[in-house]
């Protein structure tokens, strides 16, 4: 069983012994560095939070035909952060790279910290990212993410593997567990719906109609959202919502 801690205050960071540090100041070329144990192996990413592949010990793909290969499990490093506009790991490298950057790699603790300042249009915050594999116990690792924002707002932080497990394509349904695909029912697709009309609009229906409970908000990859033939006490209408605000 693989252990994944995604530590809030304790600090796993580095030794005195600067012998085993490596560090660059920039993140462009990239030669990815890797965290293992000899159960648990990881390679690095620049911009620190993002998936990169994993793999451990004894877990291997063999399909007929082919030779044995390592098999890539699922990427529990991601950790991905919400500005109000735009997501970190889809940051641009002169977003995150040119402003501060600094990765150090311990290779007597096994840390890999990753610092830098996220410029994005006004917003700007400050990016601290530290991913170790534990060398006491192989079934060990961690990552832990500080972000301190230099504007006024919100900062909403999501661990992906905690939903993407249940999205079943084409259309990205959400199922009723992570090991079925049992898409078609009535409360998976009520629930898919809901997403749309009651969650990225910010719609509540009230006695007297729908009010918004907050402001519209968008997944940054969609510019636009329309609801159309939205029928309430008797009266239909197109509700059409973009870059967060309604038209």
């Amino acid at each position: 069983m693989l252990l994944l801690l995604f530590l809030a205050a304790v600090d796993i960071g580095f030794g005195a012994d600067r012998t085993f540090l490596l560090e660059t100041q920039s993140s462009a070329p990239y030669t990815p560095a890797y965290l293992g144990n000899g159960e648990i192996g990881v390679p690095t990413s620049p911009i620190g939070a993002a998936a990169t592949e994993c793999f451990a010990s004894g877990v291997y793909d063999h399909a007929p035909g082919d030779v044995v290969r390592l098999a890539a499990l699922p990427a529990w490093n991601e950790v991905d952060v919400f500005n109000g506009a735009s997501w970190l790991n889809r940051a641009t490298a002169d977003q995150f790279g040119a402003h501060a950057y600094k990765q150090t790699l311990d290779m007597y603790d096994g840390v890999l910290r990753t610092e830098y300042e996220w410029k994005d249009g006004n917003r700007a915050a400050l990016i601290r990212v530290d991913m170790f594999v534990s060398r006491v116990d192989p079934n060990m690792a961690a990552a832990r993410v500080e972000v301190t924002p230099r504007f006024d707002g919100s900062i909403t932080v999501l661990l992906p593997r905690t939903w993407r497990p249940y999205l079943r394509p084409p259309f990205q349904v959400l199922p009723e567990t992570s090991s079925n695909d049992n898409i078609n029912f009535i409360t998976g697709a009520g629930a898919f719906l809901q997403q749309f009309l009651y969650g990225y609009s910010g719609l509540r229906l009230r006695p007297q109609g729908f009010a918004y409970a907050y402001q519209p908000l968008l997944p940054s990859s969609v510019r636009r959202l329309v609801l159309r033939n939205v029928t309430v006490r008797g009266k239909r209408q197109t509700i059409t919502i973009r870059d967060g605000a309604v038209e």
